[in-house]
């Protein structure tokens, strides 16, 4: 994945994200394209937290000259496959954010529980 963080093109530049449950009583939300993860109590505190996370560390390397998010490897290969098995069942939701450069999108899937 290229983000550029100069982009005035309109480019929408797309990052999955899975929301899964702790082994407590939180929830974690993690970017499938970089190996960012964060924790909240609530689905929706642990997605704004990865989304600030990200938008920080975007707008931080293109402050430094670097592609953005291109000091991270992208998250393991069972995450990628947890994700995959939630979008077979419901279609991922898209959340942007317009109002930040560059224009991120993010597809963000529930995990499904193990039966």
């Amino acid at each position: 994945m290229t983000i550029d963080a100069n982009d005035t093109t309109g480019k929408r530049h797309v990052l999955r994200v899975l929301i899964r449950r702790g082994e407590d009583e939180s929830w974690q939300a993690q970017a499938l394209e970089c190996d960012v993860k964060a924790i909240g109590a609530t689905r929706s505190a642990a997605l704004d937290a990865l989304v600030k996370v990200i938008e920080v560390h975007v707008a931080h390397d293109a402050k430094q000259g670097r592609e953005p998010l291109s000091s991270f490897a992208a998250a393991p290969d069972h995450y990628w496959a947890e994700y995959n098995r939630a979008v077979t069942a419901a279609e991922p939701v898209e959340l942007s954010r317009d109002d930040k450069a560059p224009v991120l999108q993010f597809l963000v899937a529930n995990a499904i529980s193990p039966q």
